[in-house]
């Protein structure tokens, strides 16, 4: 398998949140589930005509793996006090490209099967029971969803609607390269393993330096 086909297939598999994104209400429904697996299949077909399925499963299963040992071990790097410039580096090739995976993937102390788009974790955590505060807990959140409409618009929106103009100007290529320096950056911010160094070599930026006198 190339690298070009595999990015093209994971660019595929991001598309379909209803097999990997347990929040999604798409993965709650078993057609729609169905339906995300036939899409992916159509891909895998590029490379092997009599691909099944259940092929697709397993390679999906072993790509969101492989992405959640790189990330146990950059926590393991973390915890046991390594510098930043000791921090495991994920050697994985195409891991920044399964950034959008890191929400689900981070969370996961047990082994997980993802077959037939059902998460079952070992070990699993037991399901808590709806109490006679759900109604008042909705309440709340409906009022908290009202406060947020009401109030001024952030920093942090600003900057996402004025990328959003320039990013849908780009080709579709552009927008592959721009998206993938994106989630880099992001992914990195949010292991507080981002520098000025860092930031400068990916985004080209010359680092000035002081004249001496």
């Amino acid at each position: 398998m190339s690298r070009k086909f595999l990015q093209e297939f994971i660019v595929c598999l991001e598309n379909e949140p209803a097999v990997w994104n347990a929040k999604c209400e798409a993965y709650k429904n078993k057609n729609l589930r169905n339906k995300a697996w036939e899409v992916l299949l159509e891909k895998y077909k590029e490379i092997d005509e009599r691909a099944t399925i259940d092929e697709v499963k397993k390679k999906v299963n072993s790509l969101r793996a492989s992405y959640r040992r790189e990330i146990r071990k950059i926590k393991r790097s973390e915890k046991s006090g390594a510098g930043t410039d000791d921090v495991y580096q994920p050697s994985l090739w195409y891991f920044s490209d399964l950034s959008f995976l890191y929400e689900t993937e981070s969370s996961v102390d047990g082994i997980t099967s993802f077959d037939d788009g059902e998460e079952n974790e070992i070990p699993k955590a037991p399901k808590r029971k709806h109490d006679e505060s759900s109604e008042s807990l909705q309440k709340a959140v409906t009022h908290l969803d009202n406060i947020r409409e009401k109030q001024p618009k952030c920093e942090a929106d600003i900057y996402a609607e004025g990328w959003a103009a320039m990013f849908k100007q780009l080709s579709k290529e552009q927008q592959l390269f721009a998206k993938k320096g994106i989630d880099e950056l992001l992914m990195q911010g949010r292991m507080d393993m981002l520098t000025y160094q860092g930031v400068s070599s990916i985004a080209n930026i010359p680092n000035k330096k002081k004249k001496k006198k």
